[in-house]
């Protein structure tokens, strides 16, 4: 976890960066609490499992932009085709 106290100026928008003991927060106290951000870190078979459901969605992704582009086109060709077969 990475703490960082500041010096503000202007709440948000002008702010010095200092070292833990010199800002204007009580940052012991800011660590002593616990934390209801708990970040879970996958690692090792998770890994390898999360990474390869990633894959498997950007795959069906693309397999999903790739058929309504084919829909698309098999739609204009059929009005082109429609449009030649009434000339």
């Amino acid at each position: 976890m990475h703490y960082r106290n500041v010096i503000s100026q202007e709440q948000y928008n002008k702010y010095t960066e200092c070292f833990i003991d010199e800002g204007q927060v009580n940052m012991f106290a800011v660590m002593q609490e616990p934390s209801n951000m708990v970040i879970a870190v996958p690692c090792g078979q998770s890994i390898r499992i999360f990474l390869i459901t990633i894959g498997i969605i950007r795959v069906v992704a693309l397999v999903v932009v790739l058929l309504a582009a084919v829909a698309v086109a098999d739609m204009l060709l059929n009005v082109l085709m429609q449009d030649f077969a009434g000339r």
